[in-house]
């Protein structure tokens, strides 16, 4: 009896290891692709998003081609001075880039890794001590990106914040 329960408890083990692998590749697999053009949704994104002129227009348009993810911001004219055109490449592998112009030179450093079907931007100060999150989800069957931060002031309150962006091309 004994040994009947030790050969199917290995043989449970054994399917649930192949069960396991395999839920694990099913997740890598179902990493979402931010790929396309967004604009942004005023009317849906958080309290203390800036406000912009009923005409205006703000896009993202992102390719992504694992593990590196390159986003372009730009603006219809209405909006070109407000809101520059700029294109930033992340690394969504955990490891440490630029992500604005002289971050390193002022002590700031990034990351950006995958927790579950959300990107997470980490941006710590000087002192190694987080300042910024940021996260990156698709939401609404595809059709909606949510970018979800919290900022940390240097006396140590927080903003939180959200902007939302409809799809307009995959």
């Amino acid at each position: 009896m004994k040994r009947l329960l030790l050969i199917l408890t290995l043989t449970f083990c054994g399917h649930a290891w192949v069960i396991g692998q395999g839920l694990q590749n099913e997740i890598k697999i179902r990493q979402p692709d931010f790929s396309g053009k967004w604009v942004y949704n005023e009317k849906d994104s958080g309290p203390e998003n800036q406000r912009i002129p009923p005409s205006g227009k703000i896009f993202i348009t992102i390719k992504q081609k694992l593990p590196t993810i390159t986003i372009t911001m730009s603006s219809n004219e209405l909006l070109s001075e407000v809101i520059p055109h700029m294109t930033s490449t992340i690394y969504t592998d955990g490891r440490v880039f630029d992500l604005f112009p002289q971050m390193t030179e002022r002590g700031f450093s990034a990351t950006i890794t995958w927790e579950g079907g959300r990107l997470v931007t980490r941006i710590f100060n000087k002192s190694k001590v987080l300042s910024q999150e940021t996260k990156y989800e698709i939401i609404s069957n595809g059709d909606r990106l949510r970018i979800s931060g919290r900022m940390i002031d240097s006396l140590g309150r927080r903003y939180d914040e959200h902007s939302i962006f409809d799809r307009v091309s995959p």
